[in-house]
């Protein structure tokens, strides 16, 4: 947990302004830093967006878990697991 996360920093911001089904992921609110595209249509897309545009959150989250010391050993466990994956680990 010490390994700063090489990836683009936070917040991402799920966008789908070009009336197209193209779901984009941006690194910032105005649209200059694209992460990612995910095309489709409908609700699952949307969620799928909204979920990766979570990722830094999400990984912030799992790093204070893992750090508190009164989590069971268990919670502890599945944090790092994740964590590992998100950093290219597992």
């Amino acid at each position: 947990m010490t390994d700063q996360p090489q990836w683009t920093p936070g917040p991402w911001v799920r966008d789908n302004n070009d009336g197209y089904s193209i779901n984009r992921i941006f690194a910032d609110a105005r649209g200059h830093h694209a992460i990612a595209e995910i095309i489709g249509d409908g609700a699952e897309t949307e969620a799928n967006g909204d979920l990766i545009a979570a990722a830094p959150d999400l990984y912030a989250a799992l790093e204070t878990v893992a750090r508190d010391m009164t989590a069971a050993p268990w919670v502890i466990e599945v944090c790092e697991a994740a964590l590992r994956k998100a950093r290219g680990e597992a």
